[in-house]
């Protein structure tokens, strides 16, 4: 994946002046979010070649909350098993060793960094939630699309955004409100008024985390999937992009994380870019949308409700 930077460094550039803002910003953001301990331990774990997935079950099992997220995903509509996980180790060896850490480190972030102070930074949370859910059910049609991974990319895709909102709350709200006489796009008016984009920043964030390449490129070039189908990027990484693209505008198409009156630009996954490469005709496109309005309905609080329920 090392090659994909090197092929679409000219996709959406980071000016000097925007690359200092974004190393400061990332900076602020390693104190301010401060992985909780069984995170933490994850990730030393992913990192030795010799751990196993007892010494998972060791770390995962002094944490009732972690327990309780797995046990829950493992018992989900994700995986359909007929018979209820009860066990630890059987919803590690369920769900596996680096979807594990993935899933953890990522629910530790939308904890820490999706928090929800107000009604604006909850709609966030929502969409992370939602783009994560829509992006593993469209994942799921195609041998090409890594369906943990893109559940990861979709939590993560606005991450950026969150912590932009966090640290310039009152001059980014118009970001959120679509407000005029700002540019429509939310990208044009991020670079034009910091210097940098939330997905700029947002794939800054997830190398500085340590998740995959791929999930690192899937957050950084979320708004450019018309550019990089021009690109001799691997055919596996566009099917990824595509998805993760195509899962935000479901999340607009069904009001996923929408405010009330917000005027940002609607994205239809009808007729769009994405499923045309994904080759979705409108039949497969609309059934989507209950698929995923379903899922969200019954799945979103696994990972909802240890965020908004947070003292």
């Amino acid at each position: 994946m090392t090659d994909l930077f090197e092929i679409t460094q000219e996709i959406d550039p980071i000016s000097p002046e925007g690359e200092e803002a974004i190393q400061t910003v990332a900076s602020e953001t390693r104190e301010l979010t401060r992985l909780p301990p069984v995170a933490l331990k994850i990730l030393q774990l992913a990192d030795d070649p010799n751990s196993t997935a007892q010494d998972m079950e060791r770390v995962v099992s002094k944490d009732p909350a972690s327990v309780a997220l797995l046990l829950k995903i493992a018992n989900s509509s994700f995986y359909g098993l007929s018979r209820k996980v009860e066990s630890l180790q059987r919803a590690i060896l369920i769900i596996g060793f680096k979807t594990i850490r993935d899933l953890l480190v990522a629910s530790s972030v939308l904890s820490e960094v999706f928090k929800p102070t107000d009604k604006h930074a909850r709609a966030l949370c929502e969409r992370a939630v939602g783009a994560a859910i829509a992006s593993r059910i469209l994942s799921l049609e195609y041998e090409d699309g890594n369906a943990d991974e893109a559940f990861i990319s979709g939590m993560l895709h606005d991450l950026g955004m969150a912590v932009m909102y966090q640290k310039y709350k009152d001059d980014y709200q118009p970001v959120l409100y679509g407000s005029r006489p700002y540019p429509s796009k939310v990208t044009e008016f991020e670079k034009e008024r910091f210097g940098f984009t939330h997905t700029q920043l947002g794939g800054r964030l997830a190398r500085q985390w340590r998740f995959s390449e791929t999930v690192e490129g899937l957050i950084r070039y979320h708004h450019h999937f018309a550019e990089m189908d021009w690109t001799e990027a691997p055919h596996l990484f566009k099917v990824c992009l595509a998805i993760t693209a195509l899962a935000d505008k479901y999340c607009d198409f069904l009001g996923i994380g929408c405010e009330e009156n917000q005027e940002m630009d609607f994205q239809s996954p009808i007729g769009s870019r994405e499923a045309e490469f994904l080759g979705l005709e409108e039949d497969a496109l609309m059934r989507f949308v209950q698929e995923i309005q379903v899922a969200y309905i019954a799945e979103s609080a696994i990972f909802l409700d240890p965020v908004l329920n947070k003292d």
